[in-house]
């Protein structure tokens, strides 16, 4: 056997144990012994969460690392004003015993090959490990390292499903007249790519480029904050939502009855200053899928069993199945949700906002149609399934687009048939896809750099098309009664989420 077949067998296996051995731990402030730059979830005394990479502990402070509206910067949590923290905690005891149970038989291969390849050691800065299910993971090469970077087309869980996204490349760097770039699968699912390219914008300094989800390109300068932002029982928001500060705002599950419809969903109104003249307005959002709700939908696929596959069939055909599946994203506030504006007539939908992750999370904009709403206020709801959602920031800006630059790049061959195949492969979309079926599976790819246009800023976007399949254990009967009510019965599959999110459901969501 080829030695990087059994480098790649290697890792896959250690990938798979590792996802075995992992649980979630949750310490008070007072537990801190062995947090040692690692990634964090703080949930603060006001009920916000922070999402920390690289955490450690200083001088009764908490810093790490959070994703913001340009870069990555660091921050200090008081230690005083956090409620409780949660790890990824690593069972020791538990790995070893699988691993011997699974690697004797490769024990006299690993002297003799090195189980990770040279390119794929160069890719340190992950995520933590999850047994949920998204989309490919891309990292970029800055120069030093493979980082982390975007998880495109979360959600399309089938080709029926397929979806182009763009998502900014924070770390990507310009090395030579060539970028690199690394797609790997991570996760417990096969992941299909029909086309991948690097955009690249050049733009006047001080403006930044969010895309819309159908990958148009908009200008920002200085959006502005809600001037209020409220949930359903009046509480403040304006500390969560206002910047890019990893402080998020996310659904409170304490005294939610599953039983009752309106506990299954919240209700959030921002309120933004508008000219009197304003026709249309660009929002900036940054929202992500939670980790419960990545792992309520390998949940809810769990439910057909064996008639899983015969439901993708029909996914994939473009017919009924299809069209309900996308009537079921728009209405139920799980994955997409409404965006609701306050007309003269009433509140009336006018876009609709996807989530992204739930690993890592990008802004994305929305251009709205407000020549109906009266005065200078403007006002939008959302109504977001309880237990779904993290919201970090909401902005509003009105006027023009900047003149850009823009230009899309292709991937290049890096030498030998293989590459040249995969470059084939990801050129166009066109249902010939380059294909990752196991964990530990990936391809690293060359772009051609464009010199760089004096007098502007540069940032450089992925597009991706694909879909994935999620590996499941199908065995059983379809749970008919059950997916009749969550694909049909409005607000019920938020409330068998909810109900699953509090223990009380047979299907368990994803660790998170």
């Amino acid at each position: 056997m080829h030695p990087r077949i059994w480098k790649i067998s290697v890792c896959a296996l250690l990938a798979v144990l590792s996802a075995a051995c992992y649980y979630q731990k949750h310490l008070m402030p007072s537990e801190l012994e062995g947090i040692r730059e690692r990634p964090v979830v703080i949930t603060m005394k006001d009920g916000s969460a922070i999402h920390l990479y690289k955490a450690r502990v200083e001088n009764d402070n908490l810093i790490g690392d959070l994703d913001t509206f340009k870069t990555a910067k660091s921050v200090k949590v008081p230690l005083v004003e956090v409620n409780t923290i949660s790890i990824e905690e690593f069972d020791t005891v538990k790995a070893i015993s699988h691993f011997v149970a699974a690697a004797i038989p490769l024990i006299g291969i690993l002297s003799a090959t090195a189980w990770l390849d040279k390119k794929i050691a160069r890719a340190p800065v992950r995520p933590p490990v999850s047994p949920i299910s998204c989309c490919p993971f891309i990292y970029s090469y800055d120069g030093k390292q493979f980082v982390f970077d975007a998880e495109p087309y979360g959600g399309a869980i089938s080709q029926g499903l397929e979806r182009t996204e763009w998502c900014r490349l924070d770390y990507l760097k310009d090395l030579g007249g060539r970028y690199k770039l690394l797609v790997r699968n991570e996760l417990d699912e096969t992941q299909y790519t029909d086309e991948l390219a690097l955009v690249v914008v050049d733009h006047p300094p001080g403006t930044v480029i969010v895309p819309e989800i159908q990958g148009r390109m908009h200008t920002f300068s200085a959006p502005s904050p809600p001037r209020r932002a409220t949930d359903q029982n009046g509480r403040d928001l304006l500390p969560l939502v206002s910047r890019n500060d990893g402080r998020v705002w996310q659904s409170d599950l304490e005294g939610r009855d599953p039983d009752r419809k309106e506990d299954a969903a919240d209700e959030l109104t921002f309120e933004f200053s508008k000219p009197a003249s304003a026709r249309t307005v660009k929002l900036v959002v940054n929202a992500r899928t939670t980790f419960q709700g990545a792992g309520i939908a390998k949940a809810y696929l769990g439910l057909f069993g064996e008639g899983l596959d015969a439901w993708y069939r029909e996914i994939d055909r473009i017919g009924p199945a299809n069209r309900e599946v996308w009537k079921w994203y728009f209405d139920e506030g799980l994955f997409i949700l409404k965006i609701e504006v306050e007309t003269k007539d009433g509140w009336k939908p006018r876009g609709m906002l996807y989530g992204g992750g739930p690993f890592i999370v990008k802004d994305r904009s929305y251009v709205l149609d407000i020549q109906d709403v009266p005065d200078t206020t403007l006002r939008i709801r959302l109504k977001p399934a309880v237990g779904f959602w993290l919201f970090d920031r909401l902005g509003a800006e009105y006027g023009e687009d900047a003149p850009l630059d823009i230009a899309e790049i292709r991937p290049v061959a890096s030498g030998g048939k293989e590459a040249d195949s995969i470059t084939s492969l990801l050129a166009k979309a066109d249902r010939r896809y380059n294909v990752l079926s196991e964990i530990g599976a990936a391809v690293e790819l060359d772009f051609p750099a464009p010199p760089p246009k004096p007098g502007f800023d540069r940032t450089v976007f992925l597009k991706a098309r694909g879909y994935y399949k999620v590996h499941l254990q199908t065995a059983g009967k379809p749970q008919i009664d059950l997916l009749g009510r969550i694909f049909h019965e409005p607000g019920f599959a938020a409330q068998y989420a909810l109900k699953t999110f509090l223990g009380g459901a047979t299907a368990r969501p994803g660790r998170h």
